[in-house]
């Protein structure tokens, strides 16, 4: 079984690494969590239109992929160009020349596109823009400032890229992408809202209301989930609470960090919970909280109330917190009063409000053809 397994990956291997190119229509590289969720509904599009495409995988997506058994002659690993990305590195992780040029060498695409999350991105983007391919950078997340070091890396790995899509209008005002003109900046959705409302829904009854904690990463992350720990061992909480790890770690850290607090506070129902996916969690979810994750707005598409505790010195917002779509918390009474009020506020049109297109991946699909037929 092994050696069919060698043998399939040399196959693999040398089906790229031929003497001319191989030709596509679209190459397109996920790596974070957020982009490989808004290109995947692409994917069905890119077929229906008989579109010739390659995803390539790297980190984080890869395992995605992996779990979803989506690996075909049409998906592949980066690995394939034996380029290894390790999924907990830094966003500012790089490969040589030698192994960016094993790609772009091996793939003539008419339109890259990727992701903003990663240094090795911008040096896609860069090399593939060298070859007179047209590129063309998503920005996933639904802010555009913060003091994480995704954003730093982000506001780089766009500029290198001849087109920029954007989940929402709300992003045309933010001063980050005034420079670009107008015809190099589109408004295409955000094609992961889609799978949300798909997700599936078994025959289901829980006895206590859930909060969902969404887990993140970082020392920012992990200041704002100690936070968090305080808060609950203060305040009356009438929840079953889930602490959901990011995809990129197993919880080492939130189960060290949990066994302290439980042991000061054994009356709190918490769990480290890795048997269901984010999207269902937050399905059965009564209430959401997170640090500086999408899922708060993926979660409020889903009529979900939504809490940002984040300590009073880290800078972060997105237009839900700036609307008031989401509440923010950054103490014990901010927390308490959040708690309040998130549970009384009205309806209200999510699309509408946040000025994010509907049917994101069909105009996702629509805009990257309109820049292949350029």
């Amino acid at each position: 079984m092994r050696i069919f397994k060698l043998v399939s990956l040399f196959l693999g291997m040398f089906s790229f690494f031929t003497l001319d190119a191989k030709k596509y229509d679209y190459v397109i590289y996920a790596q974070d969590a957020g982009e490989t969720y808004a290109f995947l509904p692409l994917l069905s599009h890119l077929e229906e239109n008989n579109a010739n495409y390659l995803l390539l995988v790297g980190g984080v997506a890869e395992e995605i992929c992996a779990k979803k058994s989506l690996f075909s002659e049409k998906i592949c690993s980066i690995k394939t160009f034996g380029v290894n990305i390790d999924k907990t590195g830094p966003r500012s992780q790089e490969i040589s020349d030698q192994k960016l040029f094993s790609i772009t060498d091996n793939l003539e695409p008419k339109v890259f596109l990727t992701g903003v999350a990663f240094h090795l991105q911008k040096q896609l983007l860069d090399a593939f823009s060298q070859k007179g391919v047209r590129t063309v950078a998503y920005w996933d997340n639904f802010g555009t400032v913060g003091d994480d070091p995704y954003f730093s890396i982000a506001s780089t790995v766009e500029k290198s890229a001849d087109f920029l899509f954007l989940p929402s209008q709300k992003h045309l005002l933010s001063p980050l992408f005034q420079k670009r003109f107008p015809d190099q900046i589109y408004v295409v959705g955000q094609p992961s809202l889609e799978e949300w409302k798909k997700i599936y829904r078994p025959a289901f009854s829980k006895n206590n209301r859930w909060m969902v904690y969404v887990g993140g990463y970082g020392a920012q992350y992990e200041e704002a989930f100690e936070l968090f720990l305080d808060e609950i061992s203060q305040c009356e909480i009438d929840y079953e609470i889930f602490v959901l790890p990011h995809p990129k770690f197993e919880g080492a850290f939130e189960k060290k960090s949990l066994q302290r607090t439980l042991k000061k506070n054994p009356h709190l129902c918490v769990h480290i919970e890795k048997s269901m996916t984010t999207q269902e969690a937050v399905y059965f979810s009564d209430l959401v909280i997170c640090h500086q994750s999408s899922v708060g707005i993926q979660a409020i598409s889903l009529d979900k109330p939504v809490i940002y505790l984040i300590p009073s010195d880290q800078n972060f917002t997105n237009f839900a917190l700036d609307i008031n779509l989401a509440k923010r918390a950054f103490n014990h009474d901010s927390f308490q009063k959040a708690l309040e009020d998130v549970m009384q506020e009205p309806a209200f049109d999510f699309y509408e409000i946040s000025e994010i297109p509907e049917n994101g991946s069909e105009i996702f699909f629509q805009t990257l053809d309109h820049i292949s037929n350029l």
